[in-house]
């Protein structure tokens, strides 16, 4: 009795690991319905296909040949079967079975080469177990995440997809081709060469499956960066439109004001003129845009009770473009005010911006008071609002500006105070447009505390 058992699982084992690969790949994909009956149903065809071939045909080189590739016709159509996936993701999730299968089967096949036992024996078994268990175990640690967070598209990545696919068809092809030649058990020493091959090109095949995840969330990342940016652009653009209305309509409602002061009550003519003041440009970086930018953002922090310290050389950033200078201080500021919002202590609340000119360099640097814990991911902080689709990737288009003009960025935490350094270069062009300074001179421009 034990010898039939023992018989069947040698010789019809690598049904077991593949029903096991299988699962490890379309573990978080959603069942279709009556699964218990699909999988059952895939399971026998599985074993029915194994008990065919093996009392059928003999295991010709040519045979096993095509016995791999209806195995992996059928492991491709139980996925279908059993599971909702697109064509690519059950091409995905076969090539990353039939990786992880021969990277186990490799392993414990060479362990086995080296300590002079063969297949059909016990220890075989208990050691083929053990090296499974760490191998699928460990694949699945790693691409579980990856899995359960996946959508349909991120399996579209074709050249991963073909490249993976093709190393390890010729790697298992390789395999059958040698089985002949008993390597195993005459010439250890190539056997471990063939083997270790065999085992690098697998972790090759499941690098390149990994990297499928990860090429797919840098496109997106990338994709509404740029998305971040084109509407950063539009929101530039209403900005001038309406501050230069506002401007425009102060100057109007300024000559008015003087048309009747002496016909209109004094006290009332003075809180008009109050009003007007407040759209008035009231810093002077030595850059108009940074004057009227600054100035709102300052207006802003003055109703949320946040103290706004500034320091600017608003010349020295003269050869940025507009629009990136908006962005660039749009988000650094936005960020700022609305962590220090959220300090309950109000006296706490306090932004600090600085921008100095060093030599041929622009220094930036912005910090904020903040209360919340701040989790970093790749280098950077995640974003506390439910909405990631275009929230969190202001400080990625802040460093996006940076890396355009050859620049770095920095970011700390430091006793609850938040910084962000930016050091940019000044190019040869514009350094020959200004007119030479001291060594190490900076030149602040304007200085407001609310």
């Amino acid at each position: 009795m034990l010898e039939n058992i023992f018989y069947f699982f040698v010789h019809h084992g690598y049904v077991l690991e593949v029903s096991f690969t299988i699962v490890i790949f379309t573990f978080y994909f959603k069942r279709k319905s009556c699964f218990p009956g699909r999988a059952l149903l895939a399971f026998s065809l599985l074993l029915g296909f194994s008990l065919f071939w093996n009392a059928v045909f003999q295991k010709s080189i040519f045979e096993q040949w095509i016995e791999f590739f209806c195995y992996s016709v059928i492991v491709f159509f139980i996925i279908r079967f059993c599971w909702q996936t697109t064509v690519w993701s059950a091409l995905f999730c076969l090539v990353g079975q039939m990786t992880t299968q021969h990277l186990s089967f490799r392993t414990s096949s060479l362990i086995l080469a080296w300590s002079g036992n063969d297949y059909a024996t016990p220890l075989a078994g208990f050691l083929n177990i053990i090296i499974s268990v760490v191998v699928y175990g460990t694949v699945f640690s790693i691409f579980s995440r990856q899995m359960k967070e996946a959508e349909d598209k991120q399996f579209e990545n074709k050249m991963n997809l073909f490249l993976g696919s093709v190393v390890i068809f010729f790697v298992i092809i390789l395999h059958i081709g040698e089985a002949p030649y008993n390597l195993r058990t005459e010439k250890v020493g190539l056997y471990t060469i063939t083997s270790a091959y065999g085992i690098v090109c697998c972790l090759i095949s499941l690098g390149l499956q990994y990297g499928i995840f990860r090429n797919t969330k840098l496109s997106d990342s990338n994709e509404v960066l740029e998305k971040v940016v084109a509407m950063q652009k539009e929101q530039y653009k209403i900005s001038v439109d309406n501050i230069q209305m506002i401007n425009v309509k102060c100057h109007d409602m300024k000559h008015q004001i003087l048309m009747m002061e002496n016909r209109v009550d004094s006290s009332a003519l003075q809180e008009i003129s109050s009003l007007i003041k407040v759209y008035e440009t009231t810093l002077n970086t030595g850059n108009e845009l940074l004057d009227v930018f600054l100035s709102e953002k300052c207006k802003q922090c003055e109703e949320k009770n946040i103290r706004f310290d500034c320091i600017v050389d608003g010349e020295s950033l003269e050869f940025m473009e507009p629009v990136d200078m908006y962005a660039l201080f749009g988000n650094a500021l936005d960020n700022a005010i609305e962590a220090a919002e959220q300090v309950t202590d109000r006296e706490s609340r306090i932004i600090g911006l600085f921008v100095r000119r060093k030599l041929n360099m622009v220094s930036i640097h912005v910090e904020n008071t903040f209360e919340n814990k701040i989790r970093f991911s790749d280098g950077f902080p995640v974003t506390s609002k439910g909405d990631t689709d275009y929230h969190g990737f202001g400080l990625k288009s802040i460093n996006m500006i940076a890396e355009k003009y050859n620049g770095e960025m920095a970011l700390s935490t430091k006793n609850h105070t938040f910084h962000l350094n930016l050091i940019l270069p000044i190019p040869e062009k514009a350094e020959r447009k200004k007119s030479p300074r001291a060594e190490g001179e900076g030149n602040p421009k304007s200085r407001t505390n609310n």
